[in-house]
């Protein structure tokens, strides 16, 4: 089949529709009596195959907005590939990894009593400038404060409660006037 113009991913420009951390398709207009379109995120395997991850029907000459949730699901069971998974009843019983804070890196662990044990892990910089990984749990909440140190303009955490500069606070908020 061959689409007029033809579909594919475009250079990306920043515009001032979609929200922060989200990104917008645009689809031209088609005929979807004569066939339908998925859009939605996806990503490339090792293989350089593509799965989206989450979709819906796209529509002709319209904006479609997605803002990636990073929260990643680990079970375990049978799949087909190829087929739509029903995340309901598949996420029900699976590990959660939030990876929301900033965490990078996750150790999942199967328990033989069928629950999960999940130890989050983040980057920091050591003394050397070079990135290791720590546990999650172990990151200490840090406050951003302005010059005279009278009010907080950011917030964030520390991992591994190192204040020793320098000091790589990670997942900064932004705060208009004080968190």
């Amino acid at each position: 089949m061959t689409v007029t113009p033809s579909l594919g991913l475009s250079s990306p420009v920043s515009t001032s529709g979609p929200q922060a951390g989200s990104f917008r398709i645009i689809t031209p207009v088609y005929n979807p009596t004569l066939e339908n379109y998925n859009a939605g995120s996806a990503l490339q395997t090792l293989t350089g195959g593509v799965t989206l991850s989450n979709f819906v029907t796209a529509q002709p000459n319209t904006n479609l907005d997605c803002q990636p949730i990073r929260i990643f699901y680990v079970q375990t069971g049978n799949y087909t590939a190829g087929t739509v998974m029903n995340f309901t009843a598949s996420s029900a019983t699976a590990a959660v990894c939030d990876a929301t804070p900033g965490y990078s890196s996750f150790s999942v662990v199967y328990n033989a009593d069928g629950t999960w044990t999940i130890k989050p892990f983040a980057v920091v910089r050591a003394a050397d400038g070079r990135g290791r990984l720590v546990e999650g749990t172990t990151a200490t909440n840090a406050e951003v404060l302005n010059e005279a140190g009278t009010a907080t303009i950011s917030t964030g955490y520390v991992a591994d409660g190192n204040f020793n500069p320098p000091i790589l606070v990670q997942t900064l908020s932004v705060c208009s006037k004080t968190c």
